[in-house]
């Protein structure tokens, strides 16, 4: 494929991608703050557009779904994952607040990934989309069956989202 039919099949419709993504952030941000009723046209299309399954898909896979947070990521807050063992007993085995990894690269992804709680927060359950809600469950599923399958005694694996904020 030529470099002019890469960039216009994909180059082009991602940087529209970007502004977009961007947009919808700066009208949800602005209509956030001064407390207005977010049912603009504008507004209303770009989330519709954005929340269609396979746009969602490839914005959470390329990092676009963060408009400008791509470039400068919040680092003000963050998530901790507390993965609690349990036995067939049920009593508690052991806690971690990590996954197995093998590598320095899968936890910085794994940290970076928790940024998709911030979603949850302070949103009624009927405003997030039913694939993020998905996408959400299989993350954490995955990652409590990788600590399960560390210990043949676990029977099951509680998960509990802790938000933090870094002052420092």
């Amino acid at each position: 494929m030529s470099k002019q039919r890469f960039l216009l099949f994909w180059g082009i419709p991602h940087i529209v991608l970007i502004l977009v993504v961007s947009f919808h952030s700066l009208l949800d941000s602005y209509y956030s703050f001064y407390d207005i009723k977010k049912d603009k046209v504008v507004f209303t299309t770009a989330s519709k557009f954005l929340n269609q399954s396979s746009i969602s898909i490839y914005t959470n896979y390329t990092g676009t779904n963060t408009g400008y947070g791509f470039f400068a990521p919040n680092v003000s807050s963050g998530f901790v994952l507390v993965y609690t063992s349990i036995d067939h007993k049920g009593e508690e085995i052991s806690k971690t607040t990590l996954p197995p990894f093998k590598n320095k690269a899968s936890i910085r992804k794994y940290s970076t990934a928790l940024s998709m709680y911030l979603d949850e927060i302070g949103s009624e359950q009927d405003d997030i989309p039913d694939i993020k809600k998905k996408y959400i469950n299989a993350v954490t599923s995955c990652m409590a069956k990788k600590i399960k399958a560390t210990d043949k005694d676990v029977d099951c694996i509680n998960v509990k989202v802790y938000l933090f904020e870094n002052y420092g």
